[in-house]
């Protein structure tokens, strides 16, 4: 209020005094005269304009006495005072006093990373992105053994490698492989002669497989699955029976790939239960599908297409072989009582059945 006063006090004494007529000079502080009152164009004197300072009003108030009022002020100057409290007040804007400030909200970061490199066979490494921007992008490692399966190629073919999802490479063997250095099950010369020995021939590396007993006539009434067949390594050699098959009038059967010991015989039959029900002892296999007939039928042994063993009895089938009239009754066998013959004289009756000895 005091501030207000004395403004207002000012430019009304600054009216005062430019509202009255003076001759004569206007003279400084210093004393010193500044300018003389100029005449306008109808004589009348006319005062100088004349710019003053807060000093300059408070000096010439004080110089009007005390028993001087000022005159009211004009809307004119009323403006200038109301503008002048404006410029005293804050010019910033603000919230209102009730009003919260909002605190600043945290950055939330949204990463997305690219694909792994290829493995070098210890590491792969990946970029990573903030697509929100709220961090710098990093670049991270893995450990790994492989990030294709051709990085586990071990040149092998009878392992089947592939690249885990733990970036670990897995070995798998193969088995039967043909090329492992091994002749396994299921592998024989003919599917497999680089890991497979080849069986002698006939005669070859002293190993020679005959026929040397047939019981055609079985034991078992209607079926004789019990029927059987004995053949017999003659030579000292091993004979493994890979590529072998036998056969009567209407159909083959291929031997087992089995090996006879020199010297050793084996017995064959269709069923090995209904066979040991009926001889007491167990053959030496079985799954033999040849049926053979009990009033004249024949038996031939082959090896790689070429038949290097024969029997036939009663005749052989329809009457083929008149010559082999060989006869076994039921539960009787023929036996071969010359082995390097292939004659009927070669073989003879046997009342009681060979075969398990």
């Amino acid at each position: 209020m005091a501030f207000r006063l004395i403004v207002l006090s000012l430019l009304l004494a600054f009216v005062v005094i430019s509202g009255c007529t003076q001759t004569g000079r206007i003279v400084d502080e210093s004393g010193t005269a500044q300018s003389d009152i100029s005449n306008d164009s109808a004589g009348t004197a006319v005062m100088p304009q004349e710019t003053l300072t807060v000093a300059d009003a408070e000096d010439r108030n004080e110089s009007a006495g005390p028993g001087m009022n000022p005159e009211p002020s004009t809307s004119k100057n009323d403006a200038a005072i109301s503008g002048m409290e404006e410029k005293n007040e804050p010019q910033h804007p603000g919230p209102e006093d009730d009003e919260e400030v909002p605190a600043n909200e945290p950055c939330m970061e949204d990463w997305e990373c690219g694909d792994w490199s290829e493995c070098d066979g210890e590491t792969m490494t990946r970029s990573c992105h903030d697509r929100n921007g709220c961090s710098d992008d990093y670049s991270e490692k893995e450990g790994c053994e492989c990030s294709l399966d051709s990085h586990c190629d071990d040149d092998d073919a009878c392992t089947e490698d592939h690249c885990s999802s733990d970036w670990e490479c897995v070995i798998e063997e193969i088995i039967p492989c043909c090329g492992n250095g091994k002749c396994e099950d299921d592998e024989d010369y003919d599917g497999c002669p680089e890991d497979c020995e080849k069986p002698p021939e006939p005669g070859e590396g002293g190993a020679e497989i005959i026929i040397c007993g047939v019981m055609y006539d079985g034991l078992e009434p209607g079926n004789e699955r019990d029927e059987w067949v004995a053949l017999m390594n003659t030579g000292s050699g091993d004979a493994v029976l890979s590529g072998w098959f036998m056969g009567d009038n209407a159909k083959n059967w291929t031997l087992p790939n089995i090996t006879i010991a020199g010297g050793e015989r084996v017995v064959i039959t269709r069923n090995s239960t209904v066979f040991e029900k009926h001889h007491g002892c167990a053959p030496d296999m079985d799954g033999m599908t040849v049926r053979l007939n009990n009033n004249g039928d024949q038996l031939s042994l082959w090896h790689d297409g070429s038949m290097t063993d024969f029997v036939a009895w009663e005749g052989g089938y329809d009457g083929l072989y008149e010559e082999w009239d060989l006869e076994a009754g039921e539960g009787e066998s023929l036996s071969r009582k010359y082995r390097s013959e292939s004659s009927p004289g070669a073989w003879e009756t046997e009342g009681q059945p060979s075969s398990c000895s």
